[in-house]
């Protein structure tokens, strides 16, 4: 329905402005470009990333605390940005709030999104059980972390930790080193 299409409206980036302008929507548009920049998202965080650029220095930014700075007052100067809704990367003013760490831990908690699961139970695994004690036969036969990670989607540092059973400990057999 057209009844929630709200207007976007752009704002100056702090500290980039005249480089890029942020919407209420969650859009970051770079004025050199003169288009709209596609954040990246963390897979692993599944927070939307973008990379800002200003004097040959680059940086990442998630685009919820670039919206927040942008449209929500921040008096009591709290750390950290809540998405309300438990939805990370819904990065529109509606879905942000500033808060402590705390509360956005227990928020976490609340909305389901931090449970004590490990492995595949964790909704974002992208690795299932499987597939990482093949991946961990895999590598004692000497196939090596890069193709490894290509082959089941993972970086190259995650399958690393997985292989070496920093990661997914909990298949391994009891006092067991892979």
């Amino acid at each position: 329905s057209c009844k929630n299409m709200k207007k976007e409206t752009f704002k100056e980036v702090r500290g980039y402005e005249g480089l890029y302008a942020v919407s209420n929507l969650g859009n970051i548009f770079s004025h050199k470009r003169d288009s709209l920049l596609n954040p990246r998202p963390r897979i692993e965080k599944r927070y939307r990333i973008v990379q800002l650029h200003k004097n040959g220095m680059t940086k990442n930014y998630r685009v919820a605390r670039l919206v927040a700075m942008a449209f929500i007052p921040n008096p009591k100067n709290l750390p950290e940005v809540n998405h309300k809704n438990g939805i990370s990367y819904e990065d529109r003013v509606e879905n942000l709030e500033w808060c402590t760490h705390r509360e956005n831990i227990i928020h976490s908690i609340r909305t389901g999104l931090r449970i004590s699961a490990f492995g595949e139970k964790i909704g974002i695994a992208v690795l299932t059980d499987k597939k990482v004690k093949r991946a961990r036969t895999e590598y004692r036969k000497g196939k090596n972390v890069a193709e490894l990670g290509r082959k089941y989607g993972v970086d190259r540092k995650t399958m690393r930790s997985v292989v070496l059973g920093k990661t997914w400990k909990h298949l391994l057999p009891p006092s067991a080193t892979v």
